[in-house]
C-alpha cells in the first residue's frame, strides 16, 4: 500500500470520527430544546399578563405571543415573554389574567420556558 493512500485515509477517518463525535451530538442538543426544558426544568405557574398574536402559523395554527409572571413558591416571581404555538381549539385556555402551567430551565444563558397546552408542549 501507498504510504500517500495511508495517510488520506488515515485523514479521512479522523474527519469522520470528529464529525460523529463532536458535530452530530451538537446538533441534536440543539434541535431538542423543548426536550431539555421539560426534562431538567422546574416546574411552575405562570399568569398571562398580555397575550399578542404574531401574525405567523406554524402547521396553519396561530403563533402568540404570551407575557407571563411566573411564580414559583420558594422563588421571587419573574417576568418573561414567550412565543408559542398554540393549537385553535385550545386557544380559549390562554386569555389574560389565565394562568398556565410552565417549565423553566435556568442555565447561563438565561431562562428557557415551556408552556403547557402548546404545540411544543402538548
Amino acid at each position: 500500500m501507498d504510504p500517500h493512500t495511508l495517510i488520506i485515509s488515515c485523514v479521512l477517518l479522523l474527519i469522520v470520527f470528529v464529525l460523529a463525535v463532536v458535530v452530530l451530538p451538537a446538533l441534536q442538543k440543539r434541535e431538542n430544546v423543548i426536550e431539555r426544558i421539560i426534562q431538567d426544568g422546574y416546574t411552575a405557574r405562570g399568569r398571562i399578563l398580555n397575550i399578542e398574536p404574531t401574525g405567523n402559523y406554524k402547521m396553519g395554527q396561530p403563533e402568540l405571543r404570551l407575557d407571563l409572571r411566573i411564580e414559583k413558591p420558594t422563588q421571587l416571581p419573574f417576568e418573561a415573554a414567550v412565543t408559542v404555538t398554540v393549537y385553535t381549539i385550545h386557544r380559549s385556555r390562554f386569555q389574560e389574567g389565565s394562568t398556565v402551567n410552565v417549565k423553566v430551565l435556568e442555565n447561563r444563558k438565561g431562562r428557557h420556558i415551556a408552556v403547557k397546552g402548546t404545540m411544543e408542549y402538548p
